[in-house]
């Protein structure tokens, strides 16, 4: 059977795509595409490539196109910064990602505070909408890029690259205090003391954070659970997620205090 033959047969019987062809054959992907042209094979329309975005420390690389068993996909680059760890941790904690926007949610008492810092650097990114929605400001970004950091394309979420920013210290900081301002609090004992607390339904990425807290900052914490999920026949709420709490022991205050509370927004959890 000649070369042509074979690549017909491929595309044409097979339905395998001119990617999958060429790295099959071994041959340029242009090889494929004029043999078929050649042949007056009637070209299928190319793949919609899948996004897939990750950080990097470096300049970003330009978008690049790759083939993974057959699919098509584009990979993007996003440099890793401070704000960007900071407004992560906030969405985190309190927002939302889906396939192709990303939400930072804040309530009107945090407005002031959270809103002018995260919605300029999410415009850096694509076009923001403020949503007014049941006593809170939904800050939404259009950008598919942004997005999959924290989602897959079938919008399933994924910690990859949270696991990347909480790996190096100058980072896990500042995205540890934007998902302590979100989800955190801070209690004030009457001898002066404090205690940070950290709550989230997330056993896995709260172990993740008490893991950054200890290996960069030597902060030991205690994680409880919180709240059992328990059914109530009466209850309009049938899937409650169980809630964990995470909180400093006394002896870590100060190093909380000097690597997250000084990266924090909100006044009233600040140490």
């Amino acid at each position: 059977m000649t070369q042509a033959r074979t690549i017909i047969r491929l595309y044409v019987i097979e339905g395998l795509s001119r990617d999958k062809i060429a790295n099959m054959l071994g041959l340029p992907h242009s090889t494929i595409t004029n043999t078929l042209r050649k042949s007056g094979v009637k070209m299928r329309p190319p793949r919609t490539p899948i996004i897939v975005s990750e950080l990097t420390m470096a300049v970003p690389h330009p978008p690049r196109i790759e083939s993974l068993e057959g699919q098509v996909m584009a990979r993007h680059q996003i440099r890793l910064t401070t704000k960007l760890a900071y407004s992560l941790g906030w969405i985190v904690g309190d927002g939302y990602a889906n396939r192709r926007e990303i939400d930072a949610i804040v309530s009107l008492r945090e407005r002031k505070f959270i809103e002018p810092s995260v919605k300029a650097f999410l415009e850096c990114f694509g076009k923001v909408l403020v949503v007014p929605r049941n006593g809170a400001h939904i800050i939404r970004c259009s950008s598919t890029e942004l997005a999959r950091l924290l989602c897959t394309a079938t919008g399933q979420r994924f910690w990859k690259n949270v696991e990347f920013i909480l790996e190096r210290a100058k980072f896990a900081e500042a995205f540890i205090a934007g998902f302590w301002d979100a989800d955190g609090g801070l209690f004030h004992e009457a001898n002066g003391s404090f205690r940070a607390h950290l709550y989230n339904s997330n056993l896995f990425l709260l172990e993740k954070v008490a893991d950054a807290l200890s290996n960069h900052f030597g902060i030991e914490v205690t994680i409880y659970k919180r709240k059992t999920n328990e059914f109530s026949l009466y209850s309009k709420i049938h899937d409650q997620s169980d809630r964990f709490d995470l909180y400093v022991q006394s002896k870590g205050n100060n190093r909380w205090a000097r690597h997250i509370g000084r990266h924090m927004l909100l006044p009233w959890k600040m140490p």
